[in-house]
């Protein structure tokens, strides 16, 4: 009798074990968008591998980012660019680029820069920003300092200094169409005024503003000056 309890005993919480591991929900993936700028045309594609063998290619571009994508399990996201390989049919050689470990929230927006010099070397940083709509909301926007000058920002109100590949957040007036926009960088301990200007604004919206130098060409090929590429957010908050 004894015996047939403890086995029924035992029988029930194994039951009961097996009932709460299925009632436990498969964590969410975390999801991340990739902006992948640099200074010049040319730079080869980067990659990055979601799951195994399934890689994803990602060109620079500066006017868009790419669709959302899922961290793998393991919460880090390694970023690289194949080579040829040395040997004959063998397979390419990765060439790793950086990398970036997410936490859970999100989504999040991974931004590789890469700057090449003039010896022809590629120089990669990764920066993960918050890109969910509570950290960056509607009516506000988000400037990322490409320029490898030192940059004040003054948008609407709200005024900011701005290293190489840092980002800010702000606010602005939802009810016009418009933003005002000043941007001075900082040559020989001087700063001077580059941009000066009303950006346009979508309603209900949140765009990102990135500052670049601008490209250098015959006729200017040290160019002071700088551009504005900006980037609509096309997602849009969910419903809880």
């Amino acid at each position: 009798m004894a015996i047939t309890q403890r086995y029924l005993i035992l029988t029930s919480l194994i039951l009961l074990s097996l009932i709460g591991v299925k009632a436990q929900p498969a964590p969410t993936p975390v999801k991340f968008r990739v902006l992948s700028i640099s200074n010049l045309n040319g730079i080869e594609p980067i990659l990055c591998d979601i799951a195994a063998n399934k890689p994803v290619v990602i060109r620079p571009t500066h006017n868009q980012f790419t669709d959302e994508l899922s961290c793998p399990p393991n919460s880090e996201v390694v970023f690289y660019r194949e080579r040829p390989s040395p040997t004959p049919n063998g397979s390419p050689v990765r060439v790793p680029v950086g990398s970036a470990r997410l936490a859970d929230g999100g989504p999040y927006l991974v931004t590789l820069f890469t700057v090449r010099d003039n010896a022809g070397t590629d120089n990669n940083q990764v920066k993960v920003l918050d890109n969910s709509w509570s950290a960056h909301p509607i009516n506000s926007a988000r400037v990322i300092n490409f320029s490898r000058r030192h940059s004040a920002v003054k948008l609407a109100l709200s005024a900011q200094e701005l290293a190489f590949t840092e980002a800010h957040i702000f606010p602005y007036p939802g009810n016009k169409g418009y933003v005002l926009l000043k941007i001075a960088t900082l040559e020989g301990g001087q700063w001077n005024l580059r941009w000066d200007t009303a950006q346009g604004i979508v309603p209900s919206a949140r765009p990102t503003f990135i500052i670049n130098d601008t490209p250098p060409s015959e006729d200017d090929p040290n160019p002071l000056t700088i551009e504005i590429i900006t980037i609509w957010d096309p997602s849009r908050p969910t419903k809880a």
